[in-house]
């Protein structure tokens, strides 16, 4: 616990799988043997009546703007993060615990809502994860960001 006293650590953490996962969004959009493993095609969009908003989503490359809201929001946690000059105190590192702790707790959840969602319906596994991973990663960034406008506050 000790190191979270330290804004670089928080920053270095936030900024490492961010760019991993924005990489892996804006490098997939439009990429053809991503669309080639979707399980939504425009086909089975024409030819079915559940028509699958979120395959139609990252089939049409979209999955990039949500890529860039993750850089945009690291972006400005870093900026937070620069503009505090000191170390957090033991009351904040308390309610840096608690906000991962919140995400956690969501990521949890998020677990046990998509192996319920892959075990009744295992098609579109990859719109499924893909569809994981995002609300996983961006909880994390949301609740970061919460306790740095906290910390700012107090």
């Amino acid at each position: 616990m000790k190191c979270l006293r330290y804004p670089f650590v928080n920053g270095t953490f936030v900024s490492l799988f961010t760019s991993f996962y924005a990489f892996i969004l804006i490098f997939t959009s439009k990429h053809i043997e991503f669309q080639n493993i979707l399980y939504y095609t425009k086909a089975k969009a024409a030819n079915s009546n559940n028509l699958s908003i979120w395959g139609e989503f990252l089939y049409n490359g979209n999955q990039k703007y949500i890529g860039m809201a993750m850089i945009v929001l690291t972006v400005l946690i870093i900026i937070l993060l620069v503009l505090r000059k000191n170390l957090y105190d033991e009351y904040h590192v308390e309610i840096l615990s608690k906000c991962f702790l919140a995400a956690g707790f969501i990521t949890i959840c998020l677990v046990a809502i998509f192996f319920f969602l892959i075990l009744s319906e295992p098609t579109a596994i990859v719109e499924k994860i893909t569809l994981f991973v995002i609300l996983h990663w961006m909880s994390m960034l949301v609740a970061d960001l919460i306790f740095i406008i906290t910390c700012r506050a107090k």
